[in-house]
């Protein structure tokens, strides 16, 4: 088993240096010597033996820093030109991107957690798709109450996300999912559509699905919290983002967390079986929300079209500008994030 797993691992040779010293040649190493070092080394990680953060500074293996937005709550219409909410849906989320482009480092993929569309969803999700396209950046999405989730899922697993190089870089090319990533796939009858997972450098990225069909608050299928827990204990290695619509977490006002994910002990039984989750982010509150729990950040974030009154036991929206939230997933698990206001 352990000389299977070191297979695995190719060691740094000159063929394979990254353009960024992230790899040194063998020669540096001394020849046959750092083969038999590697090879023994790398069996020792694979048995657990020796922390993988051990093992990548044994040998200058370097994973990228990962920058990504998250958007959410874009509730567009069919009409680019209408409001909701005296909100011009279309412009504000198309502000927020261009913002996002524009300053701070570029993303290298977009989060999408959830009530992308407010009506028609086929027409809604078909301009959204184009509009991302464009940008050649991949989105990665989960449904929000407001989403046809079989739906979403049918229109983002074409090919609307680029393919991605090993070391979790962009190609350029639309091609698709990218590697490791598992498809969206659509089921009968309104049971819960997997929303799939991304790997991108050494961090896993998990997208739920938390629709109840026709309800506000959000729930876990026995299905999507089987998979949640699959997908953790199949990639222990690397460090975890897990995204959802509903909050899991109180907000802290009656009338929005009346509404929230109603088995959120549920996921946390699993959550906390798994050291490697290192954050966990969602949509749905229309404001902005940090915490931690133990050593996970919980992050929400606020809507690219209208806020609700923080301040207010009651669901009111506010007057208030759009907003996104910035992630930067560094190689050791860390997570730097803040709101940006557009």
């Amino acid at each position: 088993m352990a000389a299977k797993a070191a297979r695995r691992t190719k060691p740094p040779t000159e063929e394979n240096a990254s353009e960024d010293g992230g790899f040194k040649p063998l020669s540096a190493f001394g020849g046959l010597k750092f083969l038999r070092d590697y090879k023994d080394i790398s069996e020792r990680a694979a048995l657990g033996l020796m922390s993988m953060k051990a093992f990548h500074r044994k040998f200058k293996l370097q994973y990228p820093t990962l920058h990504a937005i998250q958007i959410t709550d874009l509730h567009l219409l069919e009409d680019e030109d209408a409001r909701l909410k005296n909100t011009a849906a279309w412009q504000t989320f198309r502000a927020v991107l261009q913002h996002a482009v524009r300053e701070g480092p570029q993303p290298d993929f977009i989060l999408a957690t959830g009530d992308l569309a407010h009506e028609r969803p086929r027409v809604v999700y078909g301009r959204l798709q184009a509009d991302i396209a464009g940008m050649g950046i991949p989105m990665y999405v989960a449904p929000g109450n407001h989403d046809d989730p079989a739906l979403l899922a049918e229109v983002f697993s074409q090919a609307t996300h680029q393919g991605s190089a090993a070391n979790g870089s962009t190609t350029g090319k639309v091609a698709g999912v990218p590697p490791d990533t598992a498809p969206m796939e659509m089921t009968d009858g309104g049971a819960s559509v997997g929303f799939g997972h991304v790997s991108r450098g050494n961090w896993l990225v998990i997208l739920l699905d938390t629709v109840v069909p026709r309800m506000e608050h959000g729930l876990l299928s026995a299905g999507e919290l089987a998979r949640l827990d699959a997908l953790l204990h199949t990639h222990p290695r690397a460090h975890a983002l897990v995204c959802l619509h509903h909050h899991p977490v109180p907000f802290g006002r009656a009338g929005m967390d009346a509404i929230g994910l109603r088995n959120a002990e549920a996921f946390f039984s699993i959550v906390d079986r798994h050291p490697q989750v290192r954050g966990i982010v969602w949509g749905h509150i229309h404001n902005a929300f940090e915490a931690k729990r133990g050593e996970i950040m919980l992050l929400g974030a606020p809507s690219t079209c209208f806020q609700f009154d923080a301040a207010s036991e009651r669901i009111s929206p506010i007057e208030s500008p759009p907003g996104y939230r910035r992630l930067t997933l560094e190689p050791d698990g860390r997570i730097d994030s803040h709101v940006v206001w557009v």
